[in-house]
């Protein structure tokens, strides 16, 4: 729905920016609203609308990315995109902890609340950059407007002429559920795989907020790894199958390693760091295998807004396992077999995917 609004929207000040705007905004004020909610039913419901909310500016920002960045830059704006992505997620992590209490206790308190308004006013401060960063968008209101068709919300989603599409959709959906359940109950990793985590301090962080900082840490430092070698690896193969499939295996080395090693602590830093960089690599290599296996360039833009549903499904499907595993025999160890089998899955359906020559 955003994505087609976004698409018909004729005023002054374009079709993007009101959206990436409004969204920030709204999302801000949902998450100050949240930070003062000890009350679980609302707590669910103003982080459902701060996710709407931020999907009104992730969205339209993804098209004006497009839209606005010329073609020659647009490789070394992707190439920056990426990295910012990651270190951003880095820096939020690391705020996030520093800021919430973890060394006991449950529910919310006064710096719980703080950390969360630290983020509403991180949204408005993004929103404000990205509109100076990016090159300023003229008035749509000038465009023929055309009027919003039911096809139009579910059209895109259709890929036409991929007859790989599904084995590509599941090996993409199955490798992003390999990492989602970790990244979700990786707060549970602290207590039930590294033990007493206290002695396991960083920069003044102990507990389980040691864990996640650490881990954080080295998936930004193996995925930045992957991302600057990604195109030499990937050009030293004529078949894109063999880096995804290796990089899948060594994923699933590094996710036994906290099923095999005594020193949990080491075992996750390790898990990451690997997993970071394998996975960059995987994505990479095989979104252009899934590219170079389209055999209509016409059609690229449609398979790939449908391909981008997998990581929605993959993440829920990682997320569902992991919890029934848990619930199942109470090992959160098992999270990481959960990933093991998700990615083995993943990279024996890429081996059935081949470029069309």
């Amino acid at each position: 729905c955003i994505a087609v609004g976004s698409d018909h929207s004729y005023c002054r000040f374009g079709r993007r920016t009101p959206w990436i705007v409004s969204g920030s905004v709204l999302a801000a004020i949902c998450m100050a609203i949240l930070s003062a909610c000890d009350f679980l039913p609302w707590a669910v419901f103003f982080w459902l609308a701060t996710q709407a909310a931020y999907a009104m500016a992730a969205i339209p920002f993804a098209a004006a990315f497009g839209e606005r960045v010329p073609d020659k830059f647009r490789d070394r704006a992707d190439s920056w995109h990426g990295k910012g992505l990651a270190l951003g997620q880095l820096v939020g992590v690391a705020v996030a902890v520093a800021l919430t209490p973890h060394a006991g206790g449950e529910g919310w308190d006064g710096t719980t609340g703080f950390a969360m308004l630290v983020f509403a006013g991180w949204l408005v401060v993004a929103a404000v950059v990205t509109l100076l960063i990016l090159p300023f968008e003229g008035a749509s209101s000038y465009l023929p407007r055309r009027d919003v068709e039911k096809g139009d919300f579910f059209s895109q989603y259709r890929p036409q002429n991929a007859p790989k599409f599904s084995v590509a959709f599941a090996a993409r959906m199955f490798a992003v559920a390999a990492t989602a359940g970790i990244a979700v109950y990786q707060w549970y990793l602290a207590p039930n795989i590294v033990g007493n985590t206290d002695e396991a301090g960083l920069f003044g962080i102990a507990g389980a907020g040691s864990v996640v900082v650490v881990m954080a840490i080295c998936t930004f430092v193996g995925a930045l790894i992957a991302a600057l070698l990604l195109g030499r690896i990937v050009s030293l193969f004529g078949d894109l199958r063999i880096p995804a499939v290796a990089s899948a295996v060594l994923f699933m080395v590094a996710a036994l390693l906290p099923l095999l090693m005594d020193d949990g602590f080491l075992a996750v830093a390790l898990y990451a760091l690997l997993a970071g960089f394998a996975y960059v690599v995987f994505d990479g290599a095989s979104q252009s295998l899934d590219l170079a296996m389209l055999p209509d360039v016409r059609s690229v833009g449609r398979s790939l807004a449908a391909y981008s549903l997998a990581n929605t499904f993959g993440t829920i499907l990682g997320v569902a396992a992991c919890a029934a595993v848990i619930v199942a025999t109470g090992a959160t160890v098992l999270i990481f077999a959960v990933a093991t089998v998700s990615m083995l899955l993943a990279g024996l359906l890429t081996l059935r995917l081949k470029s069309q020559q």
